[in-house]
């Protein structure tokens, strides 16, 4: 992956990257999500692009920002690059559906205080 030169940018990504996956799963329920790899896979592709973009934050915003789960978002690239098939599709659902909206919120009031 590229490395982005400014934190903004790379929480902006980030949030781009929730964005995605909260549209992929618009109106879709577990079943659904379960039923179609291709979904899984978006999720888990926007999930890499998130860990990665966390391990290229510096040390700073980390710093400025300590309610973040920087070590935990980071590994997320880790997790699905090298252990996806071993990553239930109900783990994965739950990553999902129940820290993406407070990591989002987050992320959106980082990005808010780093343009001022």
């Amino acid at each position: 992956m590229r490395k982005y030169t400014t934190d903004q940018v790379r929480v902006s990504l980030i949030t781009d990257a929730f964005t995605e996956i909260e549209n992929y799963l618009q109106s879709i329920d577990f079943e659904v999500f379960n039923g179609k790899s291709i979904l899984r896979y978006a999720c888990i592709k926007q999930l890499e692009v998130i860990g990665n973009l966390c391990e290229e934050i510096t040390d700073e915003t980390k710093f400025n920002f300590p309610k973040v789960e920087w070590k935990q978002l980071s590994e997320l690239n880790r997790l699905f690059a090298h252990e996806s098939l071993v990553v239930s599709n109900i783990i994965l659902w739950e990553i999902i559906t129940k820290n993406l909206i407070h990591t989002k919120k987050q992320f959106n009031i980082i990005l808010a205080e780093i343009r001022v």
